[in-house]
């Protein structure tokens, strides 16, 4: 018995199951660039009738007016509170920093020393939303020259981040630049000034929930910088179904219930020898087969019922692996994903046992003369013109798939159901060339022609490598 593979945490079907591991946002890149970036200050109660200023946008004339509470303004005992306006002919650097954000009071100390240089053509002004007592304090314990404007959240409406610090350039009455403390700089402040036109790399900000899922309705964006990320959700509310791959490192499987989900995973895996009903057990109970079976559904004429189910029963499962990554790494990291999330939704997770049931065995007869190939190119194909399945230099596992595809069309013909696992007895342990003639919805059609290579279908009950869905943990009697 091969082990189950587990991973994460599971989730009620209401919500989205997800792992993800992505480069979130512009914030993100800039945080791990600077190693300084820190989460932004709570965010301010939002205000309909403000517009958020952009690069280049004029600073409306009622920000240029409104007051802003002050601490630490020289002279001792100097004003309690400013204006933009008294600021207007400088250039302006907004400073939103917090005592809490380590970055912010390294760039704070720089800021400090650049006022003194550049006293005459530029006003930083320090912004937070903390109380007065608790900046007053801790600027004074710096020992900054800089006053900063507190228990302030109007101006962060009109320019709103996610990390700080968090920098606003304005110059002659325009919003020059929003960026980061890296280019607080004297040089780049001196070419500021002499109206040099300076290359900056501007932040740039996306609406961000940390409460919510990333990239569900804009949130941190719109996913086109996500590397790497696994969902899975309860149906979607439209009458579709199917499977895509847009990339090999790429999935996206659509309404389907649980068992067509595992099917999927397990195509060309080494987990199961084929993708079959033949090669399936259910060791659960009728009820929890009945959800995660769609063959449950045959034995169901009442098309209301059939409606509930579908809705109450299909998944969507979304895998994008990184880029390098082949089909094999997805239906593998796919068929992990499932087992640890139904492991828990469900209590039932699949495995790849071998199990004595009855079969039908392709096994060697006393006229059995050998089989071996002339080489070249592994191929499985039909011959037409004498009807007949022809392998060359290929397993005689191939011939087993081609069984498996053409006995579920029997009762497409009105024949009944050819329900055992096929295995191969043979021994044979290389490829071989076989041209097999014969009606393959017939076992009987397919034991004549396999007897002219010493060959024949016998059955029995052996061991064979099955699929099985069982409980992840016996339930409590």
């Amino acid at each position: 018995m091969k082990p189950i593979l587990r991973i994460g945490e599971g989730y009620a079907l209401s919500k989205i199951y997800s792992s993800l591991m992505a480069v979130a946002t512009i914030m993100c890149l800039y945080a791990v660039k600077q190693v300084s970036a820190q989460e932004a200050e709570p965010a301010a109660t939002a205000v309909a009738d403000v517009k958020p200023l952009q690069i280049g946008d004029t600073i409306p004339e009622y920000l240029w007016h409104l007051p802003l509470k002050l601490v630490n303004h020289p002279p001792a005992g100097g004003k309690d509170s400013i204006t933009l306006n008294d600021y207007r002919d400088k250039l302006i650097i907004l400073d939103f920093w917090a005592t809490w954000c380590k970055p912010c009071i390294s760039s704070l100390y720089k800021l400090d020393t650049l006022q003194k240089q550049f006293a005459d053509g530029l006003a930083v002004i320090p912004i937070t939303y903390e109380e007065e007592e608790k900046a007053e304090a801790f600027i004074t314990n710096k020992g900054w020259s800089l006053p900063s404007v507190i228990e302030e959240a109007n101006l962060k409406k009109y320019f709103p981040h996610q990390s700080i610090p968090h920098q606003v350039w304005i110059k002659s009455g325009r919003v020059e630049a929003i960026v980061g403390p890296e280019y607080a700089r004297a040089n780049m402040i001196r070419d500021v000034l002499a109206g040099k036109n300076v290359a900056f790399n501007h932040k740039i900000e996306v609406p961000f929930d940390k409460m919510k899922p990333l990239f569900i309705n804009g949130n941190g964006g719109n996913g086109s910088n996500m590397l790497y990320q696994s969902v899975i959700s309860g149906r979607l509310q439209a009458r579709v179904a199917g499977v895509i791959r847009p990339y090999p490192n790429e999935i996206l499987a659509y309404n389907y219930p649980v068992e067509m989900l595992y099917k999927t995973a397990l195509q060309n895996s080494a987990l199961a020898p084929f993708n079959n009903d033949r090669y399936i057990i259910y060791d659960v109970d009728d009820t929890l087969r009945f959800r995660i079976s769609q063959r449950a559904l045959k034995e169901v004429h009442d098309d209301s019922l059939r409606s509930r189910w579908e809705k109450e029963n299909a998944y969507c499962y979304n895998l994008v692996l990184p880029k390098g990554s082949d089909i094999q790494d997805v239906n593998e990291r796919m068929f992990r994903d499932l087992n640890d999330f139904f492991g828990k939704y469900f209590n039932v997770v699949v495995a790849s046992e071998d199990r004595e049931v009855p079969a039908l065995a392709i096994v060697k007869t006393a006229g059995y003369r050998g089989l071996s190939t002339r080489g070249g190119e592994t191929l499985r194909s039909w011959d037409a013109d004498s009807r007949a399945l022809v392998l060359q230099n290929a397993p005689v596992s191939y011939l087993i798939h081609y069984m498996n595809a053409m006995l579920d069309n029997r009762p497409k013909i009105g024949l009944d159901p050819f329900n055992r696992p096929i295995v191969d007895e043979t021994g044979i342990a290389g490829n071989v060339d076989m041209m097999v003639s014969a009606k393959f919805t017939d076992i009987g059609s397919v034991r004549e022609a396999l007897q002219e290579y010493g060959l024949d279908l016998a059955e029995k009950v052996t061991t064979v490598k099955m699929i099985v869905f069982k409980y992840n943990q016996q339930p409590k009697q």
